[in-house]
């Protein structure tokens, strides 16, 4: 599989060449670390194909960095028609899309726990991962994704995590400023049901969605309909949801103003302005 990648620069997408080891996460809208002559270089997957340049070698993309792609297709259209608008580069257009501090999914480090060392793998899943760490220790989940190739990573860590053989970053509870929301592709309620299949959760979830009749946290449909994250994952690859990433509405406690033990002193006005109120 090969990717047009826009960069940073001003330069057209660059091809390259996806790793069998990435091809799952391979997804128009998210991010890849490439090189770029001696540079290491943070890019967006603008299009997947299979048209290899004659008489060219294709550099390899060293790393997906995002589990699902954080612009859906509506948004790299729009990048794509401001660029040609104001003959503006793709990847200059695509870095001001996205916030510049969103964490990468790929960053995030685990590590093998003394009971995981020591316990037997309960599927080729869990047994390719385990012995990635029992020769490191502690890897990012990019580097692991890079080394394993499996599809589903997150539940395999998932389970790891929860029998208690893995610990990190990645499989605890983090304050990120960013959630994962959904919300149902255009087309009517009876198409979506159809395209669900006889699965009752995913049913649940459209018809949950249709009756919000408004985009919704994965967190909060997962518990409005008691169903696992697998079931809206499914539902965005048969393309009935799309999925978008958006910041987390933070309370107020959270704000530096909310921490007073004592109330603000009262503010006391000069003369100039008592006279410019009265």
């Amino acid at each position: 599989m090969l990717a047009d990648i826009a960069l940073p620069v001003p330069l057209p997408p660059l091809t390259y060449e996806i790793p069998a080891a990435w091809v799952p996460l391979a997804k128009e809208g998210a991010r890849v670390r490439v090189r770029m002559g001696a540079r290491r270089m943070t890019g967006v997957i603008v299009r997947l194909h299979e048209e290899r340049p004659a008489g060219i070698t294709l550099r390899p993309v060293e790393e997906i960095i995002d589990r699902a792609p954080l612009l859906p297709p509506d948004l790299l259209e729009l990048a794509v028609f401001i660029s040609d608008y104001y003959l503006s580069p793709l990847g200059e257009v695509l870095r001001h899309l996205l916030p510049s501090d969103l964490p990468p999914w790929g960053d995030q480090r685990i590590r093998l726990t003394d009971a995981g060392a020591l316990a037997l793998p309960g599927t080729a899943e869990e047994r390719l991962v385990l012995e990635a760490l029992r020769l490191t220790g502690r890897m990012t989940l990019a580097e692991l994704q890079g080394q394993v190739g499996v599809e589903d990573l997150d539940a395999v860590l998932a389970g790891l995590a929860a029998s208690g053989k893995i610990s990190g970053e990645a499989l605890q509870p983090r304050s990120t400023r960013y959630v994962t929301g959904v919300e149902l592709a255009p087309g009517g309620l009876a198409t979506h049901l159809a395209v669900a299949g006889r699965s009752a959760q995913g049913k649940a979830v459209i018809e949950y969605l249709d009756a919000m009749g408004r985009p919704a946290t994965t967190a909060e449909v997962a518990a409005a309909v008691e169903c696992s994250p697998a079931v809206i994952r499914r539902l965005v690859k048969l393309g009935v949801l799309r999925q978008f990433t958006q910041v987390e509405r933070l309370s107020l406690d959270r704000h530096m103003f909310g921490q007073r033990a004592e109330p603000a002193a009262p503010i006391v006005l000069r003369p100039d302005q008592e006279s410019a109120f009265a």
